[in-house]
């Protein structure tokens, strides 16, 4: 199965979650792709950033989005609302999985949940899919939908 992870990409911890995220994708069989870890060097190259980012959500089974920060980034954003629009365009598309582990948002004990997120946004998730508080939650989510149940139950817990 094919997934895109998008995350926030402007700052170093950022990335290195992602960077983590798509090692553990790529460790259970997934291919990813992830703008962070596939970003041009030119930062104004706006035109083949969008090329490349909607190439790879329209080739891509699912869409896992980290939904981190006091209100979603807005390349996030984007990237549910694309891969959203493709979604009705096909069915074969799995869905969404959001991650949501902001302790500012979601409340330490993640009394708010999910509805702390835009609910244009969490309309998108929640058409064929969910908001998780773990990377694990939301991998073991992707494990099933591949049809791999029991890999699903024995994730690590141990990833964020």
């Amino acid at each position: 199965m094919r997934v895109f992870l998008s995350g926030i990409i402007t700052t170093p911890y950022a990335r290195e979650f992602l960077s983590k995220c798509s090692g553990a994708l790529r460790d259970k069989g997934f291919e990813c792709y992830s703008p962070g870890g596939n970003r041009p060097a030119d930062q104004a190259a706006s035109d083949t950033t969008v090329q490349r980012d909607y190439a790879a959500l329209d080739q891509a089974d699912a869409l896992v989005a980290v939904l981190d920060g006091f209100a979603v980034s807005d390349g996030v954003a984007g990237h549910i609302g694309t891969f959203y629009a493709l979604m009705q365009e096909s069915p074969a598309k799995k869905g969404i999985i959001g991650i949501l582990h902001d302790s500012r948002v979601a409340r330490w004990d993640w009394a708010a949940g999910a509805r702390a997120v835009n609910y244009y946004l969490l309309g998108c998730i929640e058409e064929r899919g969910r908001v998780f508080r773990s990377f694990a939650e939301a991998l073991a989510e992707l494990l099933r939908w591949d049809g791999r149940v029991d890999e699903a139950r024995s994730v690590d817990a141990g990833l964020a």
